[in-house]
């Protein structure tokens, strides 16, 4: 598979993007950047803040040598293009060029350092925020595009919701599902213990969202004919090797989730089922290593001093504060 980045002059935005999908070393995907106007300015090959934020980065070594035209072989040769921003991909259809089937669009903005306190910083080989803020919403969106691609296809058939969260009697798999932005059903559960522990998982590196952090509320969606607490059983015992006993599930809510990755035409909209259930003091953890990379009992308090104080970073719980605080409640009256 070749994934292949476009800006203009292929000199900041897709050589920065292309160094950092090259460093994680996928197997089976070639990465190539080029740019729609990249011969106008023939005199730099790389902007400065470009080389900067390469080595900072640790990137230096998987960055192309020079600048590359954008040409129409090099896109029938690519399977996904990927448009840095919506002028870029306007420049490629005004050219005539003919953008393969799965063509992305980023929402990156060109940065050109025309204030002087940034052109000093840059002359003291010092970063300007922006360029910063650059890099890592470059990291962001291919973070992002690696779950997808890594993302295995379902064929499963769910249930598709009205906008009120109940059954229209169609069903499809998740992979429509997620492309339509169809509702569907989903179900969540925190696990607790008498002695006041609460169970974490850290989700694994091949998790769409939130990859790498701690999770309160572990889930899945519903499949189809399944009711929540039937998901819950499952999901449970697929993800954690654990078989809960039906009697120690409590409903707390329902809540209506819409999570949109407008780049990648992913809209996950769903009605979650939200619950907390009882496991023994004592347990063995059977991973689904797919999903989950470690689970750990932690104490109530630390929990929530977690999720008050938590910034989103890799270790850390995910920072949905205000619903990871509605579980932790519902932990805590039904252990008062």
């Amino acid at each position: 598979m070749v994934v292949h980045f476009v800006c203009s002059g292929n000199t900041f935005r897709s050589r920065l993007a292309e160094a950092y999908l090259k460093s994680l070393d996928i197997p089976s995907v070639e990465v190539i950047s080029s740019g729609a106007r990249a011969l106008v300015d023939a005199q730099h090959q790389i902007m400065p803040y470009t080389v900067l934020l390469l080595k900072q980065h640790g990137l230096t070594g998987f960055a192309s040598d020079h600048k590359t035209l954008l040409t129409q072989d090099r896109l029938d040769k690519s399977d996904i293009v990927i448009c840095v921003n919506r002028a870029v991909y306007r420049e490629c259809q005004e050219a005539g060029l003919t953008l393969p089937e799965r063509t992305f669009v980023w929402d990156i903005s060109d940065y050109v350092p025309i204030l002087a306190e940034d052109q000093a910083m840059l002359a003291r080989h010092e970063l300007p925020k922006v360029c910063e803020s650059t890099f890592y919403k470059i990291q962001e969106h291919i973070n992002e595009l690696v779950a997808l691609l890594k993302k295995p296809k379902s064929h499963e058939q769910v249930d598709i919701l009205d906008e009120n969260g109940q059954p229209t009697g169609s069903t499809t798999d998740i992979a429509t599902m997620h492309a339509k932005g169809l509702i569907h059903g989903g179900m969540h559960v925190g696990l607790y213990t008498l002695g006041g522990g609460i169970v974490l998982e850290r989700r694994s590196s091949n998790i769409i969202f939130n990859p790498g952090l701690w999770d309160l509320s572990m889930g899945g969606v519903m499949a189809s004919t399944e009711t929540p607490e039937q998901t819950l059983l499952r999901e449970v015992y697929e993800e954690l090797g654990i078989k809960l006993n039906p009697e120690h599930l409590q409903k707390l809510f329902v809540l209506e989730y819409s999570h949109y990755l407008p780049h990648y035409g992913f809209h996950n909209h769903n009605f979650t089922h939200t619950y907390i259930a009882r496991i023994p003091e004592h347990v063995q953890f059977s991973l689904q290593a797919s999903e989950v990379a470690e689970a750990r009992i932690f104490g109530i308090d630390e929990v929530e001093a977690m999720n008050k104080n938590n910034k989103r970073a890799v270790g850390t719980i995910i920072p949905t504060h205000a619903y990871n605080q509605r579980i932790i409640d519902g932990i805590k009256a039904a252990l008062a």
